[in-house]
């Protein structure tokens, strides 16, 4: 099993996800793996580097020995930081096949905890906002498509809306109300092009499914491109709060400037 597949079954894949192997030896090779890889320690309350090392109940020392019937397995990766700081795997085997049937901290711990920073940022557009991106999350970590995906939807809708309200005011577009809020999702994005990232504005795979009413979205799709629209929301968050950080910045600057008595002429002596 490659790292990125390894990592994404661990990291990414919700509960009762199924791995089949096609032979012991690759079961063996996945039970224990040696290797590094990056991923949220919630303890940090940051980035790090997580390091996973044969670190599982009932430890193997041969091929032979691995069980043929069904076993409950625990598997265990360390931050690099603080080896106590842990994410653990409950795995259930049964011949060839390996399924998660438990994590801690959770998949959805895990998100929410990396995405507080934007917390303060979406309460700040809109009350309701913040609450609708981490319901997101929340059930996409239980592999939930659909719901966590109209969610999200609904946000970045609100995020272009704020975006265009602030054009507006800053007379950088000329367009009504009417003529924008009339439009849907996928239309609003269009009209404000010039002024939102390229992947979302130049991306038609994204145009499609955005377009889609509630009852034409499939579970998996919805899945699939759940990871591009949620990063795709951080870009935006990312760009407004760099920009608002910015003109705080100069306000404070030209304060400073201000507070500044202009030089006084040198008189010239007389006599």
């Amino acid at each position: 099993m490659k790292l990125e597949e390894l990592v994404t079954f661990y990291l990414e894949e919700p509960l009762y996800s199924e791995h089949k192997f096609s032979s012991y030896n690759q079961l063996w090779d996945f039970f224990i793996f040696y290797g590094n890889f990056d991923g949220f320690c919630t303890e940090c309350n940051d980035q790090t580097i997580f390091h996973a090392g044969n670190r599982i109940s009932g430890v193997y020392y041969k091929e032979e020995d691995l069980p043929k019937g069904e076993r409950k397995i625990t598997f265990e990766v360390y931050c690099s930081r603080k080896n106590y700081h842990k994410i653990k795997f409950y795995m259930y085997q049964k011949g060839l096949r390996v399924q998660k049937i438990g994590q801690f901290p959770s998949l959805a711990d895990i998100s929410i905890a990396e995405h507080a920073k934007f917390r303060k940022e979406l309460e700040r557009i809109d009350k309701d906002l913040s609450s609708e991106f981490y319901k997101a999350l929340g059930l996409a970590a239980h592999g939930v498509g659909v719901g966590a995906f109209v969610y999200l939807r609904r946000v970045i809708e609100k995020l272009v809306e704020k975006r265009f309200d602030n054009l507006k005011s800053s007379g950088e577009i000329e367009l009504s109300d009417e003529e924008f809020y009339q439009k849907r999702v996928a239309e609003k994005i269009k009209a404000l092009k010039k002024f939102l990232p390229d992947i979302l504005t130049k991306n038609t795979k994204v145009y499609s499914v955005l377009s889609k009413g509630v009852h034409e979205l499939d579970e998996q799709e919805c899945k699939t491109y759940f990871p591009a629209l949620k990063e795709i929301i951080i870009l935006i968050l990312e760009e407004d709060i760099e920009k608002r950080e910015k003109q705080t910045r100069i306000e404070k600057a030209q304060e400073a400037l201000d507070k500044i008595n202009p030089e006084k002429p040198n008189k010239e002596k007389q006599g």
